[in-house]
């Protein structure tokens, strides 16, 4: 059964949460088996973004099956909630992308070389659902996606 959240957020609001608080708890399907990691999140030019190295077993996992779901913890002034995503890893090989996400990932440098790298894996997130347990009015919200 599908949960049914009333209010509506839109995603530029989200985005904004997302910026403040970018660790995410990805789920993967290994075979018949879930598997959560925690991860960076990436939020650049309004779009959700995930990297990693390809040694890992979640790349292994999103070639065999892209669809995710992302947990998500939102700060508010007065506590704190939780986004979940649900989606796709898009995988991205374009060299102008991943020199772009290069730049603007502070912390890349301390895991790749080069945007070029083959132990450089990027994903862009195709968001097909949100739902939002906000951190402040205890409210639960759906983003328009």
């Amino acid at each position: 059964m599908s949960k049914e959240y009333p209010e509506a957020m839109d995603m530029a609001t989200l985005l904004e949460y997302l910026r403040e608080f970018p660790l995410a708890h990805l789920a993967t399907i290994d075979g018949d088996q879930p598997r959560v990691r925690a991860m960076a999140l990436i939020v650049h030019n309004d779009e959700l973004w995930l990297s990693t190295k390809t040694v890992w077993d979640k790349v292994r996992q999103l070639e065999e099956n892209n669809r995710i779901e992302l947990s998500i913890g939102i700060k508010g002034e007065s506590g704190t909630g939780t986004a979940r995503v649900t989606g796709r890893a898009i995988k991205i090989n374009d060299n102008k992308i991943r020199s772009e996400l290069a730049e603007a990932i502070p912390w890349f440098s301390r895991y790749w070389s080069s945007h070029d790298s083959d132990l450089f894996g990027l994903y862009r997130i195709e968001i097909s659902k949100v739902l939002i347990d906000h951190p402040d009015d205890g409210k639960k919200y759906h983003v328009r996606c």
